[in-house]
C-alpha cells in the first residue's frame, strides 16, 4: 500500500518534470544547449534567458540542441552578438521576456530570418544599432507589448507586424535614417503608453498609422524634417492623451486635424509645439489653422446647400416671406426655421 501511495504521489510531476525547475543558472549561452538538450531530451522549453553568441558564430544551426526549443521563459538577447541570421531558431514560438538585437557585429543579419514561427513575445522587441534593412521573418508574431526600434539606418520597410493591433507599453520609432514611413503599423489600434517618433530624417508620412485610436500617454513627432503632415493621426481620440509633444520638424505645416484642434481646444493635457514649420509652429498657429478650416467648412456647407421646399407651420408649401415663420428643407435633409425680418 505504501509503495502505491508512493508511485501515485510521483504521476502529477511526470510531465512537469521533463524540464528542470530548480538549481538554473541565470542565463544560457547557445553552446550550452546541446548539454542542456542531453540532460533533458524531452524539454523544449528553456527555462531562462538565452544570449546569442559574441564570436563568430555563423548562423545558429551551428549550435546543436536550439532546433528542440519552441519557448523561451526569459529573453533572447543578442548584445553585440555576430551571427549571421537566426536559422538554428525556426521552431520556437514564444519568448516570455524581451527579444533585444543591440549592435550586432556582422553585417549579413540584415533581417530575422530564421524566427518565422516566433508568434508571441511577452515583453518588448528592442532594436538598435543594427544594419537591418527590413523587419521581414516575424511574420505569424500576433503578441508583443512595447516595440523599440532605434538608430536602425540602413532600416528602410517595417512588416511583420500586421497581426498586431495592440502595444501597451508604447511605440517608440527614433532616430532610424532611411525610413520613410511606417506602413508595418497598418493594423495599430490600440496603445497603452507613448507614441514616440522622433529624428527620422526620411520619414515621410504617417499615414499608415490611420486606425490607430488610442494612445494613453505622450505623442510626439518630432525632429522628422522632411514630414509635412500629421495625417495618419486622425482616428486618435484627443481626450485620452495625456501630453501632445510637436517639435523641431522643419517641414511640418499641416497640424489641423479635427482631434488635434479639439485637443489644444478643449485643454485636455500639456501641449509643446514649436520650431515646426508655419501653421504648426506655436499652440496659438494651430488654433488659427483649426478656425480657419471650421469657419472654411461652414462656408462652403453653406454655398452647397440648395433648397428644395419652404413650408409654413401649417405644411403648406410656400414662396419666401418676410416676417412670418417658415421652415426652409435643404436637399443635405437639413431642415432650418427662419424668420425674415424686414
Amino acid at each position: 500500500m505504501k509503495k502505491l501511495l508512493f508511485i501515485l504521489l510521483l504521476l502529477p510531476f511526470t510531465g512537469f518534470g521533463q524540464c528542470p525547475t530548480i538549481g538554473l543558472p541565470n542565463s544560457y549561452n547557445c553552446s550550452d544547449i546541446a548539454q542542456f538538450v542531453i540532460d533533458y531530451p524531452s524539454c523544449k522549453n528553456l527555462p531562462r534567458t538565452l544570449y546569442l553568441p559574441y564570436t563568430s558564430g555563423g548562423d545558429l544551426t551551428n549550435y546543436p540542441g536550439l532546433d528542440q526549443l519552441d519557448s523561451i521563459s526569459g529573453r533572447l538577447v543578442c548584445d553585440e552578438c555576430d551571427i549571421t541570421s537566426f536559422a538554428g531558431l525556426s521552431n520556437l514560438k514564444y519568448i516570455s521576456g524581451d527579444l533585444k538585437i543591440d549592435e550586432p557585429h556582422n553585417f549579413e543579419l540584415d533581417n530575422f530570418y530564421g524566427l518565422t514561427s516566433l508568434n508571441y513575445i511577452g515583453g518588448s522587441l528592442k532594436l538598435s544599432e543594427w544594419s537591418l534593412e527590413s523587419t521581414s521573418g516575424l511574420d505569424n508574431l500576433n503578441n508583443v507589448n512595447k516595440i523599440e526600434i532605434y538608430e536602425c539606418n540602413s532600416l528602410t520597410t517595417i512588416i511583420g507586424f500586421e497581426q498586431i493591433d495592440t502595444l501597451l507599453e508604447g511605440l517608440y520609432i527614433d532616430d532610424n535614417f532611411a525610413l520613410s514611413n511606417l506602413n508595418g503599423f497598418s493594423s495599430l489600434q490600440y496603445i497603452g503608453a507613448d507614441l514616440e517618433i522622433r529624428d527620422n530624417a526620411q520619414l515621410q508620412s504617417l499615414s499608415a498609422l490611420i486606425n490607430l485610436k488610442t494612445v494613453e500617454g505622450e505623442l510626439e513627432i518630432g525632429k522628422n524634417p522632411i514630414l509635412t503632415s500629421l495625417s495618419g493621426l486622425d482616428s486618435v481620440i484627443p481626450n485620452l492623451i495625456e501630453s501632445l509633444n510637436i517639435h523641431e520638424c522643419d517641414s511640418l505645416n499641416y497640424c489641423a486635424l479635427d482631434n488635434i484642434c479639439e485637443y489644444i481646444d478643449q485643454q485636455y493635457g500639456i501641449s509643446t509645439i514649436y520650431d515646426n514649420n508655419t501653421n504648426c509652429n506655436s499652440i496659438l498657429d494651430i488654433s488659427n489653422d483649426c478656425n480657419t478650416i471650421t469657419n472654411s467648412n461652414l462656408e462652403n456647407s453653406n454655398e452647397t446647400k440648395n433648397i428644395v421646399k419652404i413650408i409654413d407651420i401649417f405644411s403648406r408649401e410656400s414662396k419666401k416671406l418676410n416676417n412670418q415663420l417658415l421652415f426652409y428643407m435643404y436637399d443635405d435633409g437639413v431642415v432650418e426655421k427662419k424668420i425674415i425680418i424686414e
